[in-house]
């Protein structure tokens, strides 16, 4: 059985430019996720990227309330898609990071990827000095 709290939180760190606060942001719901890749329509405007990246750093850590009107006032148009491709590429990398990362909770127990190497052994591939670490 698959549980949804046993999933480890990660977080985005961003220094707020009013106070250089560091907020601690968590990955955003998939609904928020959608919105985000909406804002590459050519008929998107500037104040559904603010709100999106305000609702995207609003859930913070911290509870530090966050409105568009204060990513508008924070950022320019560069900075805004600076961010938002950062904070793109962190979701997609954080799993690169640490490849024998956790995919699923199975049963209450630690699930795990398997390594490049082991992958590469069941193919038939001959492979010198890995370690035995890895888990089938």
């Amino acid at each position: 059985m698959f549980v949804l709290s046993g999933v480890k939180k990660r977080y985005y760190e961003f220094q707020a430019p009013d106070n250089k606060q560091v907020l601690h942001i968590e990955p955003p719901k998939l609904k928020t996720l959608n919105r985000m890749n909406d804002l590459s329509r050519p008929d998107s405007t500037p104040k559904e990227a603010a709100e999106v990246v305000a609702r995207v750093i609003a859930k913070n850590k911290e509870h530090r309330k966050i409105t568009a009107d204060t990513v508008m006032e924070w950022m320019d148009m560069d900075q805004l898609a600076g961010f938002v491709l950062d904070f793109v590429s962190w979701l997609s990398n954080e799993k690169k990071n640490d490849p024998n990362a956790p995919l699923l909770p199975r049963n209450g127990r630690r699930g795990g990827a398997v390594c490049a190497v082991q992958r590469k052994r069941k193919a038939g591939f001959r492979i010198r000095g890995h370690s035995s670490a890895c888990r089938l």
